[in-house]
């Protein structure tokens, strides 16, 4: 469950090809990445906020325990280069997690966010870029790394407003 956790908090925003890559970010939509319709849950769900000065922020939340439920919250910002989005990967440093809703033990958090950095420290300074491509009804990122391919960080993903009522929540 971590590894995928991992992949789409790396990967980084994940948006359609279009005109306006961030035209359903614009128009409130959040993007739901690993979605399960029926059970209306997302493995990780991404938020774009955009400031007055251009800069384009996304906060990302992502199950990483499904029981009791543990969510990375972590921020980035981005950057659009033609049909990709693209961030430079950086530590968790600014990262939060959640137990169940509500701030982790300082410990646990401590112990936890410092196992993901290890384990993405190789990742650290690198570009993440990704581009949508729709299949069907969802969306597939075409993530690179450097420039480099990775499709182990592709991530399925569908738009939602947030009065669909998706919750985070382990695939089930």
């Amino acid at each position: 469950m971590i590894t995928l956790a991992l992949s789409l908090t790396l990967a980084g925003p994940m948006l359609v090809q279009d005109s306006d890559p961030l035209a359903p970010a614009r128009a409130g939509q959040v993007q739901c990445a690993q979605p399960d319709r029926g059970r209306r849950t997302c493995l990780a769900m991404i938020d774009h906020v955009f400031e007055a000065d251009g800069t384009i922020r996304t906060r990302t939340r992502t199950v990483i325990a499904p029981a009791p439920l543990i969510v990375l919250h972590s921020e980035s910002v981005v950057t659009v280069r033609g049909d990709a989005v693209c961030q430079t990967i950086g530590g968790f440093d600014d990262a939060r997690l959640t137990v169940d809703g509500q701030p982790a033990d300082p410990a646990v958090a401590g112990a936890v966010l410092s196992q993901i950095a290890a384990a993405t420290a190789s990742l650290r300074g690198q570009e993440a870029c990704a581009v949508a491509i729709r299949t069907g009804g969802v969306w597939m990122t075409r993530t690179t790394i450097n420039g480099q391919r990775q499709p182990e960080l592709d991530v399925v993903y569908i738009w939602v407003s947030p009065a669909d009522g998706y919750q985070l929540a382990a695939p089930g």
